[in-house]
Formats: structure tokens, C-alpha cells, sequence
């Protein structure tokens, strides 16, 4: 069952008026037969991008495409626009449940496995390195150059070191730009003595680390050549989630400009997006296709499930010429498959939102069997997922600080 039906199934239990003991009945009986509630909310999703026909009639041509982005957005605000209003006891209770989930998460991780620094970022890009077994396309005879952008304060490249000392034979050097805290007052600060360490490492560029600003990208582009390029920045927009595509687009932009120009070709770039929606989202999606031998979309079992983030994880760069192509001539087989993708997670974050919704319209009422019941289930998800990681505990004289 795919998310677009799990949603309408949600859509159909909000438009009814029930008592808790009904609901309860419901909840059973969906959690028997779709298993809609905790496996769901917190199954990752990954789609290749690639040029075959999925037989969707509805989209024929790039005006189809614009007409399903459209109505994609349209239900994607009006749902996180009602998720946000909702003023009962389970909202408040489960934001505070989550993030003591990810909490509860990061900190066993980081205790169990000896590990620097664990926040979700270092467990959603080692879940990444694991899944796609990252590091194999690299050989280990030479040594792997790697770039973080926007990296403070440091999860990526706590992760990123502890994977390739606990996992690989690798030997890799490293370097990080960002904004600078010594200028900028709007970036992150050194919270974990990165940039005090590894001063060396650090770049913040001729100005002050800005990836939006041509003459930073000019800088790193013709500095580094690199072989693999990671990066978690982004604008917040917490407050107005359905305009978090169009706010962080010339970061988006500037991130891919960065990787084409630094990558040597077989060269690996994963970085953090949000919705595709857009027309000059997707003329840089099709430019990275065409760029790389793959291209993935990712949102990571890790990722928080009301967070419309996502990551494009290209494998083997091929090109590196920055020339967009109009959507209009993009193939419509390759429109489709981004389409798919897009509306599939989309759907998935509108489920989790009505999950959300419809487990705040009785919980106030639900007895407490019930409620630890749902708790239970998201602890139980939480540790497999810690068991798929297959994290090795790191040596002391491996850790980035010591101490």
C-alpha cells in the first residue's frame, strides 16, 4: 500500500465523528490489516531517478507536470496549515514525545557505541553511509578528499569519522566551510571545538563562508577538487513549512553549482533538499541526472516524519557542466519519475500529519493501555532501526576530540 492510499484512508477516519472506544476499534482493525501507524510513519523511502514510462495518464506533458505540482502544493499547505492548528494535549504531549524519542535515540547511540557528538543529522547521514554502502565506490588505495558545506557545528563530519574508522581501510582528509561565527551572528557556533581543533581544516572563504554568494562559490570551486560533498544546510522556516522549497531554492542551487565544479569525476555528492515542486528544482534535479551515472531521492527512516526535508544522493559523477536545461525539454519519462517520487513523499508527510491529527482528536480520552500501546510502538521501531545501523564502537585514538 503506498502513501497516497494510507493518506486517504486517514482522510476518511478524520471525516468521521467517533467515541474512543470506536476509535480504539479503528485503530485496531487498520494496525491489523495495514499496519498504518507506527511502521509506516517511520518507513524510509528511496526512488531512483530514471527513464522509464510508469504509465501515469495523468501526466502527458510538462503543463501536466505544472498542474500536478499545483494541486501537490495546494494539499501540502492546507494539511501542515490544519497539523499546525490543532490546540489539544496530544500535540503538545507529542512533539515532546518525539523529540524525547530522538533524544532518547542520539544519546543510547552515543553511549553504546562510544560515539562523538550524536544528533539526528549524524544519525540521518550514517544511515545514508550504511544503506547505500557509500564508501565502497571509493578505492582504497588513494586518499579520500572530502568537503562538508555549511558544517557547523560538526554532526556530518562526527559521523562521516566515525564510519570510515569503525567501518572502511580508508585514509581521508577533510575540509569544512560555513558561516563564519566570527562575522556572521545568524550561523551555527562552534558548540563542539571543531573549528578551535582543526582550525586548518576550517575554510570560511574571502568573505564570510555565504554559499550564496557568487564570489564564495568561485573560491571553493577553484580551491578544492574533491571526491566526495556533503551538506545539511538550510534556511529555517518552521513557522511556514509548505514555503520551505522556495525559501532554501538559492541555497539548493548554490550547493549544486559547489559540487559540479569541485567533484572529480566518480565523485559522490549527498546533500538535504525539501519538496521538488518547483521549476527550477527540477531543471537542477535533471541536471545532476545528467551529471551523475545515479541519483537518488532519500528521506531517511532518521528523518523526523513532519519535517518536509529530504536528500539527493548523486553516485559517480560523469559531467560537470553547469548549463540548465529548460523543463520543458526535459524528457516526460524523466518528469514522471520525479513526479512519483515527489508526490509519494509528500503523501507520506500528509499521512503522518493526519496520524497526528487523528491520534490529538481522542487522546484526551483514550485510556492509558491505549496510549502506552502507541508510545510502545514507536520504541519499538526506533530500536530496530538502531540495530540496521550495524554501529561499531570506536577506538579512543580514533575520535576527532579527545579527551
Amino acid at each position: 500500500m503506498n502513501y497516497k492510499e494510507l493518506y486517504t484512508i486517514t482522510e476518511d477516519l478524520l471525516s468521521k465523528s467517533l467515541t474512543a472506544d470506536e476509535f480504539i476499534k479503528h485503530y485496531n482493525d487498520l494496525q491489523q490489516s495495514n499496519n498504518i501507524f507506527a511502521d509506516n510513519e517511520y518507513k524510509p523511502l528511496t526512488y531512483r531517478i530514471q527513464c522509464n514510462d510508469d504509465n501515469n495518464d495523468d501526466i502527458m506533458s510538462y503543463n501536466d507536470i505544472v498542474s500536478c505540482n499545483d494541486k501537490l502544493y495546494n494539499m501540502l499547505m492546507n494539511n501542515i496549515i490544519n497539523h499546525d492548528n490543532i490546540d489539544r494535549s496530544y500535540n503538545r504531549d507529542n512533539k515532546l514525545q518525539n523529540k524525547s524519542l530522538h533524544k532518547i535515540m542520539t544519546t543510547l547511540i552515543q553511549q553504546n557505541y562510544k560515539c562523538e557528538h550524536v544528533t539526528t543529522a549524524w544519525v540521518k547521514i550514517y544511515e545514508i553511509y550504511e544503506r547505500f554502502n557509500i564508501f565502497s565506490y571509493f578505492n582504497p588505495n588513494n586518499l579520500l578528499k572530502i568537503f562538508f558545506i555549511c558544517e557547523l557545528p560538526g554532526a556530518f563530519i562526527f559521523a562521516t569519522n566515525h564510519f570510515i574508522r569503525t567501518k572502511t581501510h580508508l585514509k581521508y582528509d577533510w575540509n569544512a566551510e560555513s558561516l563564519n561565527p566570527n562575522i556572521r551572528g545568524d550561523g551555527f557556533k562552534d558548540m563542539f571545538g571543531l573549528v578551535r581543533r582543526y582550525k586548518d581544516n576550517y575554510d570560511f572563504g574571502p568573505l564570510d563562508g555565504d554559499i550564496t554568494k557568487e564570489e564564495n562559490i568561485y573560491y571553493y570551486s577553484n580551491k578544492y577538487k574533491v571526491d566526495l560533498i556533503l551538506s545539511d544546510c538550510g534556511i529555517d522556516v518552521s513557522d511556514k513549512l509548505y514555503e520551505q522549497e522556495k525559501e532554501n531554492l538559492i541555497i539548493f542551487k548554490s550547493k549544486i553549482k559547489m559540487a559540479l565544479n569541485m567533484l572529480n569525476n566518480g565523485g559522490i555528492f549527498i546533500f538535504k533538499t525539501h519538496t521538488l515542486l518547483m521549476k527550477s528544482s527540477i531543471e537542477h534535479l535533471y541536471l545532476l541526472y545528467k551529471s551523475f551515472k545515479d541519483v537518488y531521492i532519500v528521506k531517511p527512516q532518521s528523518s523526523k516524519k513532519y519535517s518536509n526535508e529530504i536528500y539527493i544522493i548523486c553516485i559517480n559523477k560523469e559531467y560537470g557542466d553547469y548549463n540548465i536545461i529548460n523543463i520543458s525539454d526535459i524528457p516526460i519519462e524523466i518528469l514522471k519519475c520525479i513526479y512519483k517520487a515527489n508526490e509519494n513523499m509528500i503523501y507520506k508527510h500528509m499521512y503522518s500529519n493526519n496520524i497526528n491529527i487523528i491520534k490529538g482528536k481522542y487522546w484526551d480520552n483514550l485510556p492509558e493501555q491505549i496510549i502506552n500501546i502507541i508510545q510502545m510502538e514507536k520504541i519499538y521501531v526506533m530500536e530496530n532501526f538502531i540495530k540496521s545501523l550495524n554501529i561499531v564502537s570506536i577506538n579512543d585514538n580514533d575520535r576527532l576530540i579527545q579527551y
